[in-house]
């Protein structure tokens, strides 16, 4: 990611952090620390983009991170007439400060060469 995408990022999910915050999210999650605001941010934007800009409200019960998780942090069942689709997703917003201590025995990670 180059720094202008990051840049753009970090704007988005500060966006977010506040709507969350507004909303009452953050208190009712019990997620206090700005660091842990900013990761939970970062799965719901994750959430956002793959069911194309959905609302916060209407997709909160999909998101499963946090303590006790099991290295799932979303977990949404697309239903379609004779056809259920189960995504399980692990999110992971990066820093230079966490990179090397989140990646666990249960990631994976994604990536061209």
């Amino acid at each position: 990611m180059n720094q202008l995408e990051n840049d753009t990022l970090i704007r988005r999910l500060d966006d977010l952090k506040e709507q969350l915050d507004s909303k009452g999210i953050f208190l009712e999650r019990n997620i206090i620390d700005d660091n842990r605001r900013t990761s939970f941010s970062f799965v719901v934007y994750s959430l956002q983009r793959f069911l194309e800009n959905c609302a916060i409200e209407e997709n909160m019960e999909f998101i499963t991170d946090g303590t006790g998780d099991y290295d799932i942090d979303i977990f949404h069942i697309d239903e379609e007439e004779n056809q259920a689709t189960i995504n399980l997703f692990q999110a992971k917003y990066y820093t230079g400060n966490n990179l090397t201590k989140t990646i666990g025995k249960h990631s994976l990670l994604f990536g061209a060469n």
